[in-house]
């Protein structure tokens, strides 16, 4: 898996489809299981943070608020990660990468992740 979307130039019309997937293993018992996860999606953040900021977007968001909290302190790494590939285009008044719904999306999730009830999660949305 961490090698496909470097490898394969269409992987990005896949996405929506793998990118759910992969997120899910975060909420794995096995923490092999969830390194790899989180491996895969930073790899796809990488590859595609710019060119597919909101296929990216939405399947991280979404996650941010699942009733596992590994997965939620996962998806706000991951989301912080995604708003430095794409050159924190997010705090600019007209973000290139995305529009301005998904901007206010990602200000408003990250922020009600800081109080999360989970100490781990709060830390790693501030």
């Amino acid at each position: 898996m961490a090698y496909l979307p470097t490898s394969y130039s269409g992987f990005v019309d896949y996405l929506l489809v793998m990118l759910p997937i992969m997120i899910e293993g975060l909420a794995d018992e096995s923490e092999e299981v969830r390194k790899v996860s989180m491996r895969n999606v930073k790899i796809c953040i990488q590859q595609y943070g710019k060119k597919a900021s909101e296929l990216l977007c939405k399947p991280i968001l979404a996650m941010m608020f699942d009733k596992d909290s590994r997965v939620r302190m996962s998806s706000s790494i991951l989301m912080y990660q995604l708003v430095k590939e794409m050159e924190n285009d997010i705090i600019k008044s007209q973000p290139k990468y995305i529009n301005m719904q998904m901007k206010y999306s990602i200000l408003s999730g990250m922020f009600i992740l800081k109080f999360d009830p989970i100490d781990k999660v709060q830390i790693q949305a501030s």
